[in-house]
């Protein structure tokens, strides 16, 4: 139990932690967050792969702000085609776009995101490493 909570409490804290972010531009922590976000997205669609066409979106533009902008809670798994689609569109434009996506995680943040801004992505960030604690990694301990 207190390797358990050890690696919870840790691993919330890489997700929350301002050094663990995804960038087009090279970063160490890249490798790590696209690991995160693309597990994450392949539970949501009830798979245990990634799909080959997808990538990382940036919800909120990383050239927005980009402090907040690459971290783990601005961040999608999205078809490649669509993402680049998306380009450094403001949220409210992408909406329609992600609309197109057959990605659960995407049709569920729509439903709980109509108007994503950057005060919910501290918000989103928790939810999401709650998510990958509880339903991701516990039960590979289990």
């Amino acid at each position: 139990r207190k390797l358990i909570f050890f690696v919870r409490t840790a691993f919330g804290l890489i997700l929350q932690s301002t050094t663990l972010s995804f960038s087009k531009k090279p970063n160490k922590d890249n490798l790590l967050s696209q690991y995160a976000i693309k597990k994450i997205g392949s539970f949501f669609n009830q798979q245990g792969y990634y799909p080959a066409d997808a990538s990382i979106e940036h919800i909120i533009p990383e050239s927005n702000t980009p402090d907040i902008t690459h971290s783990m809670g601005n961040l999608i798994m999205l078809e490649k085609k669509i993402n680049d689609e998306c380009k450094d569109l403001p949220y409210a434009n992408k909406v329609a776009l992600y609309e197109n996506s057959n990605y659960a995680q995407v049709d569920k943040f729509l439903s709980q995101y109509p108007n994503f801004k950057k005060t919910d992505i501290s918000k989103r960030t928790n939810f999401l490493a709650e998510l990958y604690y509880n339903s991701i990694l516990l039960p590979m301990f289990s």
